[in-house]
């Protein structure tokens, strides 16, 4: 917090927003376990990497409960098995992890994105909107706000707003291949 303040001045809210992402568990084997699940959905490859990337997260709000980061986690993955295999267990149970993510921390933007997700798959494109629409400045979570609002443009039909989106995306992540698989798709 001190290193910040000097490089860029007084942090709104004293700074705690940035010290809940610098530091979302304090619990290191947790944050070990959330990196786990974090890697198995970056690399998918396999059948059950997803099931796996759950487990993961489960794993690590096993040891921290109040880990909102590993909980929004928990919830995406949830919500990638509802869409790819249409299993509607996943989808009550990505309602339930998003429903708790949000009451662990409705403040961090991965929990913004989670939201956003669900209420996009839900078919509320205007509140799916919404929760992304607060992550477009965030640079962490540019692109994935942008590819989820691509996706709600796709949904409702606007194919070159929904383009206009993923160049936002790409310009906000260039190197990143899931902003590529995502427009392929």
């Amino acid at each position: 917090r001190e290193v910040a303040t000097i490089l860029v001045g007084e942090l709104p809210d004293k700074g705690e927003r940035l010290g809940r992402r610098l530091a979302p568990t304090r619990d290191v084997e947790a944050f070990d376990a959330y990196l786990k699940g974090v890697t198995g959905t970056l690399h998918s490859s396999e059948a059950n990497a997803h099931e796996a990337s759950a487990s993961h997260f489960r794993e690590a709000l096993a040891v921290d409960s109040g880990f909102a980061r590993a909980q929004a986690a928990l919830c995406r993955t949830e919500l990638w098995k509802f869409e790819s295999q249409r299993n509607a267990d996943a989808f009550t149970r990505a309602q339930e992890a998003c429903q708790k993510a949000a009451e662990m921390d409705g403040s961090i933007g991965e929990v913004d994105i989670a939201l956003g997700d669900l209420f996009r798959i839900s078919g509320d494109a205007t509140r799916a909107a919404r929760y992304y629409g607060k992550m477009l400045n965030d640079p962490a979570l540019a692109a994935q706000a942008h590819m989820g609002l691509a996706q709600v443009r796709v949904d409702q039909g606007e194919y070159e707003r929904a383009m206009d989106e993923f160049r936002l995306a790409i310009a906000s992540r260039p190197g990143d291949a899931s902003v590529y698989a995502e427009l392929g798709y």
